[in-house]
């Protein structure tokens, strides 16, 4: 299995751009477009900017667990991303 695109897929050969395993260091690589992506859902969702939001999901546990490699939160979809942000945030 190899990491593409922030997505795990079995590929073969390979490439420089692909990472072969994700680990704590890896993991910084592929945060800021999967917080983008799902930042930008967040937003849409709620009808706000997402300038505005991203300052809130950084303090977010969500992001907390995102960054934290052995949660495994990189595996999720920025859309999956969101509706856990957005469970957490709702009262």
């Amino acid at each position: 299995m190899r990491l593409f695109h922030g997505s795990l897929q079995s590929v073969r050969g390979g490439g420089p751009s692909m990472i072969e395993v994700v680990t704590q260091e890896t993991l910084r690589v592929l945060l800021p477009s999967k917080v983008a992506l799902a930042v930008a859902e967040i937003a849409r969702q709620k009808g706000t900017d997402p300038v505005a939001e991203l300052p809130r999901f950084y303090s977010s546990a969500t992001y907390r667990a995102l960054e934290n490699e052995k949660s495994k939160y990189w595996w999720f979809s920025p859309a999956e991303l969101s509706g856990i942000y957005l469970r957490e945030t709702t009262p």
